[in-house]
C-alpha cells in the first residue's frame, strides 16, 4: 500500500522559531489559537507524551550519546501506528527494514571480568 507523505511546519509564537525560513502555520497560543481545521499542535505534544511516558515507564534512562536512537525508535512506532492504516503484519515488516546498513559497535574491555 503506497501511502503519501507531507511535513508541514507548524509553530507557535515562541521565540526560537524565529529561525524558521517559513512557517505556513503560526499558532497564536496567547490569545487561544492552537491549530485550524486538521493542523493543530495537538499532533507534537501527542507524540512528545508517549516518549516521555515510555522513556519514565519503560527505558527510565537515556545517556545523550543514544537519545538519537530513542527518538528513532518513538517516531517509527508514532508513524506505523493503527490510525496511519498500519496492522501488526505491516509493522513487522517494516521494523528489519530500518536496520539495513547500520551496524552498532562497542569496545572490548582491555582487561576480562573477574567474578
Amino acid at each position: 500500500m503506497q501511502r503519501g507523505r507531507l511535513a508541514i511546519c507548524c509553530t507557535s509564537e515562541v521565540p526560537t522559531a524565529s529561525h524558521l525560513p517559513l512557517v505556513p502555520f503560526l499558532f497564536r497560543q496567547g490569545i487561544g489559537v492552537y491549530g485550524r481545521g486538521e493542523v493543530h499542535t495537538n499532533t507534537i505534544e501527542g507524540y512528545f507524551s508517549i516518549f516521555k511516558r515510555g522513556m519514565k515507564g519503560v527505558y527510565q534512562h537515556c545517556g545523550k550519546k543514544h537519545l538519537h536512537r530513542y527518538l528513532a525508535e518513538y517516531d517509527f512506532r508514532y508513524n506505523y501506528r493503527i490510525k496511519n492504516g498500519y496492522d501488526d503484519t505491516e509493522r513487522a515488516e517494516a521494523a528489519p527494514l530500518g536496520v539495513v546498513g547500520k551496524r552498532m559497535t562497542y569496545e572490548i574491555p582491555s582487561s576480562p571480568l573477574t567474578a
